[in-house]
């Protein structure tokens, strides 16, 4: 991932109000996407590998540039499509972006709000809209389709120190969110997820209170409160351009 050239200002300030959802019928079919909790799929699994690649490279390219020669901020977004395999398993594709470091890319969730703000002004299809908000795309095949949104970011308050920690946040279509955390970036990142992570038995289908979970639960900064919230209104953009009639 490379940082992105200024294509979308993000110093603007936000608007109080985001334009109106298309009005969805009360009669609206359930949503075909939302599945079980306990129902496995291995996609899960490339999805955190893939983020895991991401936070690694997002991670590298920080360390490797100073302020002044346009370093990428603390963090990066992640859009993520399942492409489907015939004869084996279903794998995931990226468009990511990055930000030129600044005070204005600081503030994740203002970050989020602006990315979706902007995705509400742009009324194309959802190939062109995910072209205008990234700034790199992996190729995709034509049957691929959207699978949710992610975030790569880093703990910038522990930025130089040995391990540096990153965490990444993510939301599927099929109602999945994940929280990941590594004590530092070339590690395999312990997650936390609403939905079953495993495909091998009813071992790996833990379940606490609100979750489901891996073995070793992940931690959440502080710094990202609210996250959650705005990746979500985020994802719930990309779904409606995708299909309006879809409940997010």
């Amino acid at each position: 991932m490379r940082p992105a050239e200024a294509r979308i200002p993000m110093f603007e300030p936000a608007r109080d109000h985001l334009p109106e959802p298309p009005d969805i019928p009360s009669d609206r079919p359930a949503d075909p996407d939302r599945v079980d909790p306990l129902r496995p799929d291995p996609v899960r699994h490339a999805v955190v590998d893939r983020l895991a690649v991401a936070g690694r490279r997002h991670s590298r390219h920080r360390a490797g540039r100073s302020a002044r020669a346009g370093r990428p901020g603390p963090h990066a977004i992640v859009f993520l499509f399942r492409e489907p395999e015939p004869d084996a398993q279903d794998r995931v594709t990226v468009a990511t972006r990055m930000f030129v470091d600044g005070p204005d890319v600081a503030d994740l969730p203002a970050v989020l709000a602006t990315l979706t703000e902007r995705a509400c002004e742009y009324s194309r299809p959802l190939p062109d809209l995910i072209a205008y908000l990234a700034d790199r795309v992996e190729p995709r095949g034509r049957d691929s389709a959207y699978l949710g949104v992610a975030v790569s970011s880093i703990d910038v308050a522990r930025e130089g120190a040995d391990p540096m920690p990153w965490d990444g946040l993510a939301h599927l279509v099929d109602g999945t969110r994940m929280t990941l955390h590594a004590t530092r970036p070339g590690l395999t990142p312990q997650v936390a997820s609403t939905h079953t992570l495993a495909h091998l038995g009813p071992v790996w289908a833990h379940r606490t209170a609100g979750w489901a979970t891996t073995p070793v639960a992940a931690t959440v900064r502080t710094d990202l409160a609210g996250a959650h919230e705005t990746l979500a209104t985020l994802h719930g953009r990309l779904r409606r351009t995708e299909n309006p009639w879809i409940p997010t």
